[in-house]
């Protein structure tokens, strides 16, 4: 029996090519938590770029989950309560900002209800247009980083400087989670969070196991979640690492993928149990 249903956003649960929230999976996902699941939209976006999304689905209805910044913070849906975190501090985020300079990368990092960068990019330009973030390109950003964050990014425009961001990554895999979450765009978290530690904290926190998890993505920082899960999923427009573990592939995210896997789910739920 599935009891939690976990789901990136863009390019699993989105549509990979307007950011559209496509509504075959609105009302698939309206079906499945009516029926008594509980969903989880586990992304790398901020948690300022989830929540539009929550009310779209009725979360704050139903009652659910937002594990952000890969899963690195952890918030319930019906109050919007922060169950658990785990923030970058602002010591660390002013040392990677000045390494990030040295490399000739843009650094980002949300303070608040803005994004502060020091320089655009087509990765960026994503956050601005489809998840509506709050920018502000600015020459120095240590003047603004005044607090703790759940993650901090590097970007470049697509194909762009690689070898640097193989040294930024490099310089600092051993201290912090280190993703790609899409194209040119490297999320950094502090150790010890990611979607799947996310999913291991829920399943803790409302005593379930893992085989009454079901789980979708489409990249490689969906991995660890999707092989935590009873039941895992790729999008057909999937890394092919991902399609690598996933036992059901179902349509893309344009196509309505996550509508068609929660269709699976529903139908696993209403066999009699053994």
């Amino acid at each position: 029996m599935i009891k939690l249903f976990v789901c990136d956003i863009d390019f699993t649960l989105l549509d990979a090519y307007s950011g559209g929230l496509p509504s075959r999976n609105i009302d698939a996902m309206i079906r499945l938590q009516a029926s008594g699941v509980k969903v989880v939209l586990a992304s790398g976006r901020v948690e300022s770029g989830i929540l539009p999304i929550v009310k779209q689905l009725r979360m704050d209805e139903f009652g659910g989950y937002v594990a952000s910044s890969n899963g690195t913070r952890i918030i319930e849906t019906l109050r919007l309560t922060p169950l658990k975190e785990n923030l970058i501090p602002v010591e660390d985020l002013l040392e990677m900002y000045h390494h990030a300079i040295k490399l000739g990368l843009h650094f980002s990092v949300e303070q608040g209800d803005t994004v502060y960068t020091n320089g655009f990019d087509d990765e960026l330009a994503y956050d601005r247009d489809v998840v509506k973030l709050n920018f502000n390109v600015c020459d120095d950003l240590s003047e603004h980083l005044k607090r703790g964050a759940p993650k901090c990014a590097v970007t470049v425009d697509r194909g762009q400087k690689r070898e640097e961001i193989m040294a930024f990554c490099e310089t600092f895999k051993d201290r912090f989670e280190i993703v790609n979450s899409m194209g040119g765009f490297i999320d950094i978290m502090r150790k010890g969070s990611s979607k799947g530690r996310a999913i291991e904290f829920l399943c803790s926190h409302l005593h379930l196991s893992h085989d009454e998890v079901a789980a979708i993505g489409d990249s490689t920082n969906d991995l660890e979640m999707l092989a935590l899960a009873g039941i895992g999923a790729c999008v057909a427009n999937a890394r092919e690492e991902v399609k690598a573990i996933a036992k059901h592939h179902v349509a893309s995210a344009q196509e309505g993928g996550v509508a068609e896997f929660i269709d699976i789910v529903l139908s696993l739920n209403k066999r009699p149990a053994m």
